[in-house]
């Protein structure tokens, strides 16, 4: 057996996704790192079987790897609702308690009343599946979602109670350090997990990803105001570098925060 798995600081695995499973637990346990939301998309889809999801949970464990969350793309609302059993069962396979999701398929601003309804009601719909699971959901915070805006994560999660349903929060690149906060302080109390990185809008409009040290005032302010006990879970390199994980994960570790 491996050191003991503690999952406070973490990768998400679709951070690299052009690496097989192996290489990912290896780079995030060199990178010192303690636990790993798998993606169901690249790594470990549904698809693959319960005996390879077992297999993928085991191996992260025994490399001092928990797996405190999967994480899938269905879109509630929007996804074939049948799809959500299996979704269960490849969670508790890999050894996760938490699945994230998407919140419908349109922005707050542009979604009408009747797919808000649909959003809901696929919602509620989930969240009782997973009670009965012993799992729980948990919305990614996301542009073009309905989580794209604090008061529309709000209602939403109003749709469930908080031991069924919350939140995967993270910065919003569109919006300022300021909107950042105040949202983050809006969902606090219902944030599962944290999905970590420094991102800007470059001059020609494009998604610009900065080092997450260069963050790390607006990273320091965010932590203040969510859960200590949330796990925080780096998403994505400058240039999906395998090689920057150990500086992203020194520069994550800095922000202090471990659970206790």
């Amino acid at each position: 057996m491996g050191k003991k798995a503690t999952g406070h600081f973490g990768l998400c695995s679709i951070s690299f996704r052009a690496m097989g499973r192996r290489a990912v637990i290896d780079a995030a346990a060199a990178a010192g790192l303690d636990c790993i939301e798998w993606g169901g998309d690249i790594h470990a889809p549904p698809s693959v079987g319960e005996a390879t999801l077992r297999a993928i949970g085991d191996a992260s464990r025994d490399a001092g790897l928990s797996v405190p969350s999967y994480g899938s793309y269905h879109r509630l609302g929007h996804s074939d609702p049948g799809e959500l059993p299996g979704l269960m069962a490849a969670a508790k396979a890999l050894g996760a308690r938490i699945i994230r999701v998407w919140a419908g398929a349109h922005g707050s601003a542009e979604c009408s009343a009747e797919e808000r309804g649909s959003v809901v009601a696929a919602t509620r719909h989930a969240a009782a599946l997973a009670a009965r699971e012993g799992l729980m959901i948990s919305f990614e915070c996301h542009p073009n979602t309905l989580t794209d805006d604090p008061e529309s994560a709000l209602d939403l999660l109003s749709a469930a109670p908080c031991e069924h349903l919350g939140m995967h929060w993270q910065p919003n690149q569109y919006h300022d350090e300021e909107w950042n906060a105040n949202y983050a302080a809006a969902v606090s109390q219902r944030v599962l997990a944290i999905h970590v990185f420094n991102w800007s809008i470059g001059s020609g409009g494009d998604v610009v990803r900065n080092p997450l040290a260069d963050g790390a005032a607006a990273w320091r302010r965010y932590l203040a105001l969510l859960p200590q006990a949330a796990p925080r879970l780096l998403e994505f390199m400058p240039g999906d570098d395998k090689a920057l994980l150990p500086g992203e994960s020194a520069a994550l570790r800095s922000f202090g925060g471990d659970a206790t």
